[in-house]
């Protein structure tokens, strides 16, 4: 396994098993790091055929930094596999639903809120900037609502949940369409081993609206994704 040199930021990549790994805060390097390691899995997302895994543990952090990983990752959709693992939280959430196929293992807890921007006590500001920092943290929040309503259902509900500061776990995260299904194991080989199985399952009897299904410890969790010719 491939990782970058600080593990300050907790990314790393797998380039045999097609992996990769963020654990912690979103920075402005996290985007830099992540560009990296799709780079050395897949260079051209034209060419992609195979799943792509992103493992989410995440606290949170910067919201642009967070888009940009949006912009790197979202051209490979069709073939990303998102797994929130443990937390996803703020700009962390925001990055789970980059996958066309987007699980949690069990217990992660999520949240999500309104933007938000640290100030310093002694920095006064005067009305232009004020109404600056309320446009800033609109835009976000606006951002927020696009990307989690992407599949995320009630948007009404999604909106409600932005605007206060919402916390959930995953059944209620199914509920709302955020993710798909449950891993009740977090150990990434085994995560991987069962989600390949049920996709190449499901390719090999290709049939519009086929639905395929992921177990766990011969639970069934969920009926999932739809593959298509």
């Amino acid at each position: 396994m491939r990782k970058n040199a600080s593990s300050e930021y907790h990314v790393k990549h797998d380039v045999k098993n097609r992996t990769i790994y963020l654990k912690g805060q979103i920075t402005a390097i996290t985007p830099v790091l992540i560009k990296k390691a799709i780079m050395a899995i897949e260079p051209s997302p034209e060419n992609c055929t195979k799943p792509i895994f992103f493992f989410i543990t995440c606290t949170g952090g910067d919201f642009v930094a967070a888009l940009t990983i949006w912009q790197t990752l979202d051209p490979y959709y069709t073939y990303l596999v998102t797994v929130a693992v443990d937390k996803a939280v703020s700009a962390g959430m925001t990055i789970t639903q980059l996958g066309k196929y987007r699980f949690a293992t069990s217990g992660t807890k999520f949240l999500i809120h309104s933007g938000t921007k640290s100030l310093s006590k002694d920095t006064p500001l005067n009305k232009g900037q004020l109404l600056d920092m309320f446009k800033e943290l609109a835009t976000i929040d606006a951002n927020q609502l696009t990307l989690l309503s992407r599949h995320g259902r009630p948007i009404s509900t999604i909106r409600a949940m932005i605007e206060g500061e919402s916390g959930f776990r995953t059944k209620y995260a199914i509920t709302l369409k955020l993710i798909d299904g449950v891993f009740e194991e977090s150990d990434p080989d085994k995560i991987r081993k069962r989600f390949l199985a049920a996709y190449h399952k499901a390719k090999k009897k290709p049939r519009h609206g086929r639905a395929f299904l992921i177990t766990t410890s011969d639970k069934f969790y969920k009926i999932l994704y739809l593959v298509r010719r």
